[in-house]
């Protein structure tokens, strides 16, 4: 859209822009079979909902690759390194720069909150039931410490890692913008201290560019991750979680009052990873009913009656080794066969 500022033809969708693109579209045209074999609440409204919250991220992905694109533009026109050496039409450019740059960045982070919030809703973590504004980040422990999509949240987590320099660098001239003052007066006055200067020096516009495009690079390989994902791992499943979670939380809870004991009101309980030690009170991923079978780990030794009944078997590590979801835990008797669940 804003090529012609430059006098240059349309943006064609190749590279990551057309894979993340790609992906998101899949997805978008996936969910129409769908309805048929979602549960009760995927209906049609809800369906129709979900297409119409995943073309926002196509919009939005549209306009930072144009802000990216456009602040690296103006800063290829700048050659004076201090601003009171500029012409008008360089001071400009430099401005145009500083403009796109910020859009650039802002909307790095808004799409991935707005990915956060979609997991939130799509996946049902209650995230804010703890934190009444949380982040794509937030999310990203949420479901790690639920074991919810285990498998998708480990390779987000892995692209956060390989972007965390520029996405620190990029976060915190967010924060500064938007709560405290702009970027590159913070430049201004750190220089103004040093060094007694007529001549105000800008800063460094190809490092901006740099992270500017690494925080484009990952937001792409989020995108592309999460909805290859949800695409290829059938997204009625990943929906169907929410309802069989709800249902071993009641027959938790029913287990617990037939026991004696207060039941949770239907809500799952996160898991307590365990501290120092290997000792906890529950195994990760919130406890699990007596008879609850689990896919045996062969690296580990078979565990005891008692290992299980005192909750002792927790490692402390960040993963599971089952590495599974939510759903890999079946509730119920060992040995009798399970009833289907309503609406799978």
């Amino acid at each position: 859209m804003l090529r012609f500022l430059f006098d240059e033809p349309r943006r064609k969708e190749e590279g990551l822009l057309g894979e993340a693109m790609e992906a998101i579209a899949y997805y978008f045209n996936s969910l129409d079979p769908m309805e048929n074999h979602a549960p009760k609440q995927g209906n049609h409204r809800h369906v129709r909902y979900l297409q119409i919250w995943i073309n926002g991220f196509i919009r939005a992905l549209d306009e930072l690759e144009q802000s990216a694109y456009c602040a690296k533009r103006y800063a290829e026109r700048l050659s004076s390194r201090y601003l009171e050496k500029m012409d008008l039409p360089e001071r400009d450019d430099y401005h145009r720069h500083l403009y796109f740059y910020k859009n650039g960045f802002l909307r790095v982070f808004s799409i991935l909150d707005k990915l956060g919030f979609f997991f939130n809703e799509l996946l049902q973590l209650e995230t804010e039931r703890f934190k009444a504004k949380f982040s794509y980040f937030t999310v990203l422990r949420q479901m790690h410490e639920k074991k919810i999509e285990a498998k998708l949240e480990e390779q987000l987590f892995q692209i956060k890692n390989d972007f965390q320099d520029s996405l620190t660098v990029l976060r915190n001239q967010r924060n500064m913008e938007t709560h405290s003052m702009n970027t590159e007066i913070m430049d201004d006055l750190e220089y103004a201290k040093r060094i007694a200067d007529a001549c105000t020096p800008i800063e460094d516009v190809q490092d901006n560019i740099r992270h500017l495009d690494r925080g484009f690079e990952m937001v792409c390989r989020t995108l592309i991750t999460t909805f290859r994902y949800l695409h290829e791992e059938q997204p009625a499943s990943v929906e169907e979680q929410a309802v069989e979670r709800t249902a071993e939380a009641a027959e938790e809870d029913a287990a617990s009052v037939s026991a004696g004991k207060p039941g949770n009101g239907g809500k799952r309980q996160n898991g307590n990873h365990a501290g120092p030690g290997g000792q906890s009170g529950e195994k990760p991923g919130g406890r699990l009913r007596s008879g609850t079978k689990t896919k045996a780990d062969p690296r580990k030794p078979r565990q005891t009656s008692q290992d299980k009944q005192g909750g002792n078997g927790a490692d402390g590590r960040r993963r599971s080794p089952q590495g599974g979801s939510s759903s890999a835990f079946k509730s119920g008797k060992p040995g009798r066969k399970q009833p289907k669940q309503a609406g799978r």
